[in-house]
């Protein structure tokens, strides 16, 4: 009888080890499987403001919550309605969502809503023009909502909105001429740090944001980057402006719409934050202590620095070899690849004097 007793434990002991180390590689691990199947939903941290860049496919869904309240922008498409149920109920079990913010009526971005706001609650739904055109297709779905209780609300210019220690800025582009422009840009601030959500906002929504969403400082440690990283946005002037120290695009894995842009990548690299794709990343948990803000994913390691030669220092302009000691003590959102002295030397860069010369 012993030697069954002893495989049994040898047994044990080898699942249990299993475990620890899948949790170890893959912190959603351990989680149950959604109902379609696809990858379990990463877990939340304990404490601060936790943001949730859910990876919906071509489509575009993000969550907040502090652990108290809840806010979902955006829903994605319909196919991944139930993925995205998925992560918000790992989030909040109650299935209640403070606030929901619909950025503009576009299929990626409210397809998956039918199934949330059949398993949801909801206190205030923000939505842009709901008595006119812009959610003409949103109509029946908002109407049923206000006969559950919610509130439908156009946002004011500029609205703020308290929601215990989350303060969110509701902008929206008078007299736009397309709905991309006329969506909802939301900015989000916990302590010091800010979220800034483009939603599918153009140039000339980028813009206005910039000249009237009355932010004397518009900078903002997390950008999540306008229209799936399309070139129809995310400018240099408007990074400029908000100079963020990351960036997250919401685009599914060989879209057929080629997306992010290459251009839009490359941009956002020169400015110190390359990209997290959630095609790339999966879903992706970025955790604010309401001083500083971290990133992290279920399914793949932090993007590289793209191939360069040369670092550059956004804090201090100091351009180094990438091979300077100098280099290993940045942060990695101080960090600007340069291909050339040249290149450096034109955004106003100097040379570091120990491995470079100063020259």
């Amino acid at each position: 009888m012993k030697k069954p007793v002893l495989l049994i434990c040898l047994a044990a002991l080898t699942v249990l080890a299993l475990a620890a180390l899948a949790a170890f590689v893959w912190p959603g691990f351990l989680l149950p499987p959604s109902e379609d199947g696809a990858a379990p939903a990463l877990p939340p941290e304990d404490g601060g403001l936790q943001v949730w860049f859910i990876d919906v496919g071509q489509g575009d869904s993000t969550l907040l919550s502090d652990g108290t309240h809840t806010v979902l922008i955006d829903a994605g498409d319909r196919d991944h309605g139930i993925k995205e149920y998925s992560q918000l109920h790992s989030v909040c079990p109650e299935d209640h969502i403070d606030i929901l913010i619909i950025t503009h009526d576009h299929a990626d971005h409210t397809g998956g809503l039918t199934k949330i706001l059949k398993e949801c609650t909801a206190d205030v739904i923000y939505a842009p023009s709901y008595d006119g055109e812009n959610l003409s297709g949103m109509a029946g779905l908002l109407e049923e909502q206000r006969r559950r209780g919610a509130a439908v609300v156009i946002p004011e210019v500029n609205e703020t909105v308290e929601l215990g220690d989350i303060r969110l800025l509701l902008h929206c582009m008078a007299g736009a001429k397309n709905e991309n422009d006329g969506c909802i840009i939301t900015r989000a601030q916990y302590g010091s740090t800010v979220f800034l959500f483009m939603a599918d906002a153009g140039t000339d929504g980028e813009l206005d944001y910039l000249l009237h969403s009355g932010q004397t400082d518009p900078d903002c440690d997390v950008l999540r980057v306008s229209h799936h990283g399309s070139d129809t946005s995310t400018t240099q002037k408007f990074l400029n402006g908000v100079k963020p120290e990351y960036a997250v695009i919401s685009a599914g894995k060989d879209n057929q719409y080629g997306l992010p842009d290459a251009v839009i990548v490359t941009r956002l690299a020169a400015a110190g934050c390359n990209p997290w794709i959630t095609g790339q990343f999966g879903t992706i948990l970025a955790v604010s202590d309401g001083t500083h803000v971290s990133l992290r994913t279920s399914l793949a390691e932090a993007p590289e620095l793209a191939e360069c030669s040369y670092i550059g220092n956004k804090n201090t302009h100091k351009l180094h070899d990438k091979e300077c000691p100098s280099v290993t003590q940045m942060k990695e959102g101080n960090k600007v690849p340069f291909n050339s002295i040249e290149e450096a030397r034109s955004q106003g860069y100097d040379l570091c004097t120990n491995c470079l010369g100063g020259q």
